[in-house]
């Protein structure tokens, strides 16, 4: 293999960097052949300056294909005490690295980012460590030895050993291999309730002891905050301050399903079209499109619908519901646009035991699987008075900002940080074992 051929392809892995698809594929043959070589290349003086930055290239980068974000690498340095590391498989729906953002910029404490593959969907990530890749596993490693507190997020779980995803046995291997390091396992660990695996095992005592054996339990939905899970509820983020209130009073109702059976679209579809006066109604499917494009036609809409959907009995293997708008109704409501979604008295009773009043949230409520409740819902909004439908909009950004914000979400994770970091713990006695969460 020629350094022109190399320096040829790294070029193309810079000109497709903004396609998904192609840039998981680049990485996957970026691990999968010489990496030594290709890292010996790149270091060359007459190598693209451009391409350098996006892969890796010095110590600080501990084993990603990015450098990641500079910033946080030289807060990182100062911040000995305060080192909060984040690990994700995907970090699906980006919610980590906004967390990470949040964390960086309104606390004293350094965060980091772990992924091991970018999603399909672009969203922006700051260190990415390839799991496949057992090379680097001990580079990744000096990360988890420099952090003071280690906050993982469940997505594809690697407490299901039986499980058909090849990501999941990588991300048990590379997190086991870390605990083998009793100094990393004996660091503070933050667990993170995520998605439709919470929901599949809820009930598994296996899946029960797993999770409560980590030091703190971190909710991002109240559905999720059982009654055995005794943690944490702190919502997914968004950046208010990159987004103004723009909603206004038109005929537009908007959707954007990234899954259909789970969102509920083929029940919110009947029920618009037997709306009174449909025919003048505009309605916005939003779907195989980018990010930015997505989230523009949302700002232009009067009214989004965001979910009330369940799970899928034959993929996942469960078809609980899901009780609460996700990261897709935020993007729309950060401009003011009444959302519809269901929110579970389930999602009301954890949010309770967090100490949290959901009661009040101006989420239009519609049950779910039901074309003719969800049709109700939206005959609710179109029913009001224009007067009525703005001080909702202005009620549902208002809601954002007081619950959804990076200012807020970062206050509540430093409180958490703060008091694992201040519980005392009982020294171990020479030889005594530590279980690991892992």
């Amino acid at each position: 293999m020629t350094e022109e051929f190399i320096k040829a392809y790294f070029q193309n892995l810079y000109a497709v960097i903004k396609r998904p698809k192609l840039l998981k594929q680049h990485f996957n043959q970026f691990y999968q052949h010489k990496y030594s070589l290709y890292h010996q290349l790149a270091s060359q003086p007459d190598f693209p300056g451009n391409l350098k930055n996006m892969i890796y290239s010095d110590a600080s980068c501990y084993g990603s294909v990015f450098s990641g974000v500079k910033a946080w690498q030289k807060k990182w340095e100062n911040s000995k005490g305060q080192r909060i590391l984040l690990v994700a498989p995907k970090d699906y729906s980006g919610s980590f690295m906004k967390w990470a953002i949040a964390i960086n910029h309104y606390t004293p404490y350094a965060a980091r980012l772990v992924v091991g593959q970018t999603h399909q969907f672009g969203y922006h990530v700051d260190l990415v460590v390839p799991f496949k890749n057992t090379r680097i596993w001990d580079r990744a490693a000096r990360l988890f030895e420099e952090a003071d507190i280690i906050h993982v997020k469940d997505e594809l779980y690697w407490f299901d050993s039986q499980h058909e995803r090849q990501m999941l046995s990588l991300y048990a291997d590379f997190m086991n291999y870390l605990m083998k390091d009793f100094s990393i396992n004996l660091k503070p660990k933050v667990f993170t309730h995520y998605g439709g695996y919470a929901r599949k095992f809820k009930n598994n005592p296996a899946y029960i002891d797993f999770v409560q054996s980590f030091d703190a339990r971190v909710a991002m939905t109240p559905d999720l905050n059982y009654e055995w899970f005794n943690g944490y509820f702190i919502t997914h983020s968004i950046n208010t301050l990159e987004y103004e209130y723009s909603w206004q009073d038109n005929n537009r109702i908007c959707h954007s399903p990234s899954t259909k059976s789970r969102k509920g679209t083929d029940q919110f579809l009947q029920a618009v079209s037997q709306l009174e006066n449909f025919e003048h109604w505009n309605l916005d499917l939003i779907q195989n499109v980018s990010h930015k494009e997505c989230i523009v036609r949302k700002s232009q809409s009067s009214l989004f619908f965001d979910q009330a959907g369940q799970e899928s009995l034959k993929s996942l293997g469960t078809d609980d519901v899901i009780g609460f708008y996700g990261n897709s109704a935020l993007e729309a409501m950060v401009y003011g646009i009444p959302t519809i979604a269901h929110v579970s008295q389930q999602a009301i009773e954890g949010a309770e035991r967090a100490g949290k009043d959901w009661r009040l949230c101006p989420v239009i409520n519609a049950p779910p699987m039901d074309a003719a409740g969800m049709q109700k819902s939206i005959q609710q909004f179109i029913n009001m008075e224009s007067e009525q439908r703005r001080e909702l909009s202005i009620q549902t950004r208002r809601w954002v900002e007081q619950h959804h914000s990076y200012e807020v979400n970062a206050e509540e994770l430093a409180s958490v940080y703060s008091s694992l970091l201040q519980r005392n713990k009982t020294p171990l006695q020479e030889g005594q074992l530590v279980s690991s969460s892992f």
